[in-house]
């Protein structure tokens, strides 16, 4: 059983309520970041559009995304946000607070694609740049230039099925949608909101645990059916 120890875990971080359904809308969309914006800042810009990045950066971003997703799959992503963090100043100007955010890169970007069709309104992924362009952290998706099959998933309707026939209630599921890096794949994750006993129930008395189902959204195939606990 996996107990997590935040209330910005897996299960509450897109912002939607338990017993939402189909279309999903998953992903991550803050940014780790922890800068005093009175006191620095103008050492950090918020990136609107990818022409707010100097064009050598840009063209390394887009050809880096190009050979891991391929022509295709790399038009469908849409660049949502990011932000621009000015660490050179920073480590001269706030040491300590440098400390903290040099890990974080230099380019902290966005980007979201969706698939209405098989009821994904979005899906929400980051990648991490160094201040001159290169991958610090690589951007949450599969390889897909070198496997477009990657690229086709399931309905999020066949996701529920598979979970119900596995004994998940219909009308009582969260579902998400994400990038799996120990399977190399999309998955679709469906919680039973009306949660369970943990296997501890000592070591987490008073708190919610559910039971999840991990579903390899390119097959259909069940990976795993776990428990979750939420100790706010």
């Amino acid at each position: 059983m996996k107990i997590l120890l935040s209330i910005t875990i897996t299960l509450l971080c897109t912002g939607q309520a338990f017993g939402q359904q189909c279309p999903v809308n998953s992903g991550f969309r803050g940014t780790r970041y922890s800068i005093d914006r009175y006191k620095n800042g103008e050492l950090i810009k918020t990136v609107h559009t990818l022409q707010d990045i100097a064009i050598p950066i840009r063209n390394r971003l887009n050809a880096h995304l190009k050979s891991k997703l391929g022509d295709v799959f790399s038009r469908r992503l849409k660049f949502g946000w990011g932000y621009w963090v000015d660490l050179e100043r920073l480590k001269r100007e706030s040491p300590d607070v440098y400390e903290w955010n040099a890990p974080m890169g230099s380019y902290d970007l966005v980007f979201w694609f969706s698939d209405p069709k098989k009821g994904l309104k979005a899906l929400y992924s980051k990648i991490i740049l160094n201040d001159d362009g290169t991958i610090r952290e690589d951007i949450n998706l599969p390889n897909i230039a070198a496997n477009p099959e990657k690229a086709l998933i399931i309905p999020c309707r066949k996701a529920v099925s598979i979970a119900v026939n596995q004994g998940f209630p219909k009308q009582a599921l969260h579902i998400k949608f994400g990038y799996s890096p120990e399977q190399h794949s999309f998955v679709w994750i469906i919680t039973d909101v009306t949660g369970t006993e943990p296997d501890d129930p000592l070591a987490v008395k008073g708190q919610g645990t559910y039971k999840n189902i991990q579903i390899d959204a390119n097959t259909g195939l069940v990976l795993r059916i776990y428990k979750e606990t939420i100790i706010m």
